[in-house]
């Protein structure tokens, strides 16, 4: 009973922040429960301990009632006696400091966080602000060069040159159209010509006017003799800002003094304004400005994000400290705090733009800089305010909380005393076992209603009687008397027990097989005043163990029977004995693993779910008696297995504090179930989401008439598709029939159904629903006898769809048809327009090089043939000598000049050998080595697609030259898919071909030369990269030769004797046919021929056709064929003549010194080749040699 009443809950103390005088009353109250407690205890024990008669029992128990009452009065006084304590004064003023302490940090933490910001940001307009310095130098750098660039072209150079020592209306037509031409292309504003004395003497826009910056700029340039930029500005010529670019002009080659200058306007809003606006990330006040000094003032340059129409308009006085601008304008650079033109306070980046008075500000307003940091702080703040709101609620809380714990915990330790004194009081009375209460000389004082019905005996009469004659037992299996167990515990002073198989004797001999127990009762003394003994019938328990040993064997081949597996867990020991099926479940093959292995062939998803279950098991006060539960293991082999397993928890210990002592349970391989019911999940989701997802859909079973024929069909089943297709919730449509819901339904539907039905075959049909008018596809099986399933589509939309795709359709082919043809045409005649420029850029070349050779060179080489008969006529004279040297270097730049414009071989010959000629001269002129890999056949020898292919390799080989900083290149020319393609590759320092699609500023070079490819109906790729080379890659199709193609009408040649002349001594006699297309050269040729006695000239021709007529006529001894003439040419005229006249000689003379011009001439038959600029001597000898036939044909 001690025992008992001392293990009860003590009271929980309050957890709380007390103070001195707190504690002090708290340890008060405690010591005046506790005595309390204390006189409660002592009331039970001598109750319980000390039994009074019968007689004396109801005195007692009243007695002992008033205490009890007492005792309660006294712990409720005390309760309302005791009060909660609070917080003091010092734990307050510790939660201030740290409130303090926050708040300082965080203002610390507030402006390091606005300073780092305003640094980043400080950062960024530097870098944005270098990036678009450097960007405006470059663009200055670069119009500078493309003004040089520009003049310094030969042609325009010379064209401006002549024009200004010498205006004709002619050339300045030209000089305009040529103006005109670049000033699209580069998208000047006008161009200008002065001449030496800055005076204007043409203007594409046609005003003749000259601004006050313009003239000192003009001075400037022509006296400096160097290309330079004006600054931004406006004048009476152009209202709206612009830059001028002049260029002196000079005559010849040396750069002495110039004649004149030429001035291009530029627009700065075509890129310098869209390059200084832009800003390379999102920004609501960002902005770059541009400005110079003005005097005292401060110009902006260009327009203002802010304020528009204020480039060259918006003055700021530079008095203002606070503006970036005026720092600038100081000489200030680098990060500057200040006010900008709107009075906001901005971040600004200072720097100057090099080689030029502008200064550049990159700026940012500050409160877009410190905006997202604000919108930061206003969010930290709003959370720690929440913060403090959210931990005084929950002091708040916690303090009510501990409060209600403490009288709670008060309410319940004067709960259990309450029921621990009523418990104790009726203990006696209320037990159900036998209870017999024997003095210390072993004779009855007390039985209970359970030991009167056990012994035979009633209280009465065993009253005073010795415990052996009413408490009879023997030994179940021996017969022999028993020892008594009063006299056991007498001796002995402590709880006996009884040994196992005893048996009750009662009265009337009736034996009942028992279990009990005997204690000592000691007074307040501690000395043993009697015995209790406590025993109970075992009959109904012991028959219940035999049916408890037949159910173990029912079960355990029940266990066997089933599969299922049975194990025990041991809690102390933290082991699990299995049974053979156990072992076969879990993969071991021994009966005994620790619970550690165990969990080890857990799958690790379910091993913190199967952990919380075993501790919640084995914990005290939370563990559940029964319970289930599946888990996977892992057998060796890594084969996974799912088990069901089942738990009964076995406690041992008081009521309030059970404890599981063992865990038994079965465990099944469900591995095979588990599986099935996955892929019935499966099923069943894919058919719910099928079902739900999917068109129309309804389930129904047919509704026969008297004949047994379905007349109407009923819904058992509708989606949510079919549903909204009939209008209708699926509720409302379950139950009734077709018929019901749509009255003047087509019934081709139930007639349809009803054969599907009959003959459980399928049916797939579209059909109009003529009440609603619109179209369905209907598609109806037999899912199981008698049941049929429908599934509608709306295909109204499709239908109609169709209907009308169809008619577009239609529309469209004829249109594409149209539009197919007028593209053909458009390309075609875009090909034919490409061609026509490149014919047209070509004929200009010729006729430029045709000036020079035809009449500059000819008169020039006549005038030497005249001095050199002269000088054969008179003695030489130095001066006459000097004449001559000059006249052949004049003829040597004449031909060089033509040579450049129109190179010959590319008039005679084909493609293969023009290359081959380029080659030779990029050599000779540039030092750039060409290797040429020819893969291709000359057949595609069309004149435009000639010529276009040379000048492409000429300026790719140029550029490869001026910018790849390499002395080698090769050039390959192939055939492919019928295509003619020639690839141009250096290994030079190569480029990122993206620069040409971010730049317009490519002159005639790569971007042209892709267009004009593309235009010819082919392309231009550019392969490249920087430091590693670049390979150009043109491809031109070969069917542009057909349409293009023009044959030449052939001559007729008229049959003629030839005469065989004698000289009047009877010598023989040479006769000569010149045929030269300058008929001052060929009056040079006979005045020289004239002082020759064997030579006489019988003829002269203008041209090759001339030529050729005139030699089939007269049949003259030699030839003196010009290379170069119109109609046709000398070489064809040569191979003709050759072809009908093999007995005639040909000499080839030629203004051009070119070894491939040569080479076809002898191809076509000539026996020789000089140049005109061969002294007439050499002429005069090879014709000597040939008429008399010992001269020999110069080789290839």
């Amino acid at each position: 009973m001690d025992g008992r009443f001392s293990g009860r809950p003590k009271l929980r103390p309050f957890y709380g922040i007390e103070g001195e005088g707190a504690m002090k009353a708290k340890n008060q109250s405690s010591g005046k429960l506790q005595s309390l407690r204390e006189k409660a205890e002592k009331i039970v024990k001598q109750r319980v301990g000390a039994l009074p008669p019968s007689g004396e029992m109801d005195s007692a128990r009243v007695s002992h009632e008033l205490e009890i009452r007492k005792v309660e009065l006294e712990l409720q006084n005390e309760k309302l006696r005791r009060t909660h304590p609070g917080l003091p004064i010092w734990i307050k003023a510790c939660f201030a400091a740290i409130f303090a302490i926050i708040i300082v940090f965080a203002a610390i933490f507030y402006f390091s966080q606005r300073n780092a910001m305003q640094n980043q940001a400080e950062e960024s307009l530097a870098s944005i602000a270098r990036l678009k310095v450097d960007q405006i130098a470059a663009w200055r750098e670069h119009q500078l060069q493309e003004a040089a660039e520009i003049m310094g072209r030969p042609y325009l150079r010379q064209q401006l040159s002549l024009w200004l020592l010498d205006p004709q209306e002619n050339e300045r037509k030209a000089m305009l159209s040529e103006f005109q031409v670049i000033q699209q292309k580069e998208k000047f504003i006008n161009i200008l010509i002065a001449d030496g004395n800055g005076e204007i003497r043409l203007s594409l826009s046609g005003s003749f006017e000259t601004s006050d910056v313009l003239k000192p700029a003009l001075k400037a340039a022509l006296q400096d003799r160097r290309p330079i930029m004006t600054d931004l500005h406006s004048d009476i010529l152009y209202q709206e800002p612009h830059i001028n670019l002049i260029t002196p002009i000079f005559a010849g080659d040396t750069q002495n003094q110039p004649i004149g200058a030429v001035v291009l306007m530029i627009d700065p809003t075509r890129f310098l304004y869209p390059l200084i606006q832009s800003w390379p990330v999102a920004s609501k006040s960002a902005e770059t400005l541009l400005v110079r000094r003005d005097g005292d003032d401060v110009l902006y340059l260009n327009t203002l994000r802010h304020q528009s129409g204020t480039a060259l308009k918006l003055r700021i006085p530079l008095s203002r400290s606070d503006l970036p601008a005026a720092r600038a304008i100081h000489g200030r650079q680098g990060v500057a705090l200040g006010r900008d033109y709107r009075g906001v306070q901005v971040v600004s980046v200072l720097l100057p733009v090099p080689d030029s008075s502008w200064f550049m500000v990159a700026k940012v307003d500050l409160d877009e800089v410190l905006a997202p940091w604000r919108s930061r702080v206003g969010l930290l703040l709003a959370l720690f305010v929440s913060a403090l709101g959210m931990l005084g609620l929950l002091a708040l809380f916690a303090g009510q909380h501990k409060q209600k714990q403490y009288y709670l915990a008060l309410y319940r330790s004067e709960a259990e005393l309450r029921a621990a004194l009523e418990r104790h009081s009726v203990t006696l009375k209320s037990i159900g076992d036998g209870v017999i209460v024997a003095d210390a000389q072993g004779r009855v004082e007390l039985l209970n209603a359970v030991a009167e019905k056990l012994t035979g005996w009633s209280d009465a009469q065993a009253r005073g009687r010795p415990l052996e004659e009413v408490f009879h037992i023997i030994n179940e299996h021996t017969r022999a008397p028993v020892e008594s167990p009063v006299a056991k515990v007498m001796r002995e002073g402590v709880v006996a027990g009884l040994a196992n198989h005893t048996l009750l004797i009662d009265r009337n001999g009736i034996e009942r097989p028992i279990a009990d127990s005997g204690a000592p009762i000691r007074n307040q003394k501690n000395e043993i005043t009697g015995v209790v003994l406590v025993f109970r019938d075992q009959s109904e328990e012991q028959a219940f163990q035999r049916k408890i040993q037949e159910g173990d064997l029912q079960k355990r081949l029940a266990l066997e029977a089933s599969g299922l597996g049975t194990w025990r867990h041991e809690v102390a020991a933290h082991t699990i004995a299995l049974d053979a099926r156990a072992q076969s479940c879990y993969g071991f093959n021994k009966n005994v693993v620790a619970l550690s292995e165990l969990i080890e062939r857990v799958h690790p998803d379910d091993v913190e779910r199967l952990k919380e279950e075993i501790s919640s098991a084995a914990e005290p006060g939370r563990s559940r008696k029964r319970y289930a539960t599946e888990y996977r293991v892992i057998h060796p082999g890594k084969r996974i297995r799912w088990l069901a397993v089942t738990v009964q928890v076995q406690l041992s210990g008081t009521a309030a504090e059970l404890k599981p002592v063992s865990i038994h349970g079965t465990v099944q391989d469900i591995t095979e179930r588990k599986q099935a019911e996955q892929a019935l999940q499966d099923s069943e989701r894919r058919y719910r989401y099928l079902f739900e997802s999917m068109e129309a859909f309804a389930l129904l079973e047919p509704v026969a008439d008297a004949e047994g024929i379905p007349s109407d069909f009923r819904f058992i089943e509708v989606n949510p598709a079919g549903a909204r297709l009939r209008g209708l919730p699926a509720e409302a449509i379950k139950g009734r029939t077709v018929l019901e819901l749509f009255p003047r339904i087509d019934r081709y539907w139930i007639e349809a159904y009803g054969r599907v039905v009959r003959t459980e075959h399928p049916e797939k049909f579209e059909r109009l629903n003529q009440v609603n008018g619109r179209w369905y596809r209907t598609y109806a099986y037999c899912p199981e006898s008698g049941k049929v399933a429908s599934l509608i589509i709306d295909i109204t939309d499709r239908i109609e769809a169709e209907q009308k795709l169809q008619e577009l359709t239609e529309a469209l082919e004829q249109r594409v048809v149209e539009r197919t043809e007028l593209a053909e045409a458009r390309a075609k005649q875009l090909q034919v327009l490409a061609v026509e420029l490149i014919e047209a850029e070509e004929r200009e070349r010729r006729r430029v090089a045709q000036l020079l050779h035809e009449d500059l060179q000819q008169i020039l080489a006549a005038a030497r043939f005249q001095l050199q008969t002269c000088c054969s006529q008179m003695p030489s004279l130095p001066a006459l000598v000097d004449v001559e040297r000059l006249l052949k270097e004049s003829i040597d730049k004449s031909r060089k000049l033509s040579h450049e414009l129109s190179p010959p071989v590319l008039q005679h010959a084909g493609l293969v050998s023009a290359l081959k000629w380029l080659a030779r001269q990029m050599g000779e002129q540039f030092g750039l080595q060409v290797e040429l890999e020819i893969a291709a056949d000359e057949r595609f020898e069309c004149a435009p697609l000639k010529v276009f292919m040379f000048r492409a390799v000429q300026e790719l080989l140029f550029n490869i030259f001026k910018h790849a900083a390499v002395k080698k290149a090769v050039v390959a020319l192939s055939e492919s898919d019928g295509d003619l393609v020639i690839a141009v590759q250096d290994e030079g320092k190569g480029f990122n071909p993206d620069i040409l699609k971010a730049t317009s500023n490519t002159g005639l070079g790569l971007l042209s030369l892709r267009e004009r490819a593309s235009h010819m109906g082919g392309k231009l790729l550019i392969e490249s990269a920087p430091e590693q080379g670049s390979r150009f890659i043109l491809r031109i199709p070969s069917r542009l030769a057909d349409d293009v193609q023009q044959l030449s009408p052939a001559v007729e040649q008229p049959p003629c004797d030839q005469e065989v002349r004698l000289s009047p001594a009877g010598t023989f006699e040479i006769s000569i046919l010149f045929a030269d297309d300058h008929k001052v050269l060929r009056q040079g040729l006979i005045k020289l021929m004239e002082n020759q006695p064997d030579i006489r000239v019988v003829g002269e021709a203008a041209n090759g056709r001339e030529a050729l007529e005139q030699a089939v006529l007269l049949r003259p001894d030699v030839v003196v064929m010009d290379i170069s003439m119109p109609e046709m040419d000398g070489i064809e005229a040569t191979r003709r003549i050759k072809d009908e006249l093999p007995q005639i000689r040909v000499i080839g003379l030629s203004m051009f010194e070119d070894d491939h011009l040569f080479r076809a001439m002898r191809e076509a038959g000539a026996e020789a080749v000089i140049s005109k600029t061969a002294s007439s001597a050499e002429l005069l000898k090879t014709i000597y040699a040939f008429a008399a036939g010992t001269g020999v044909p110069q080789n290839e």
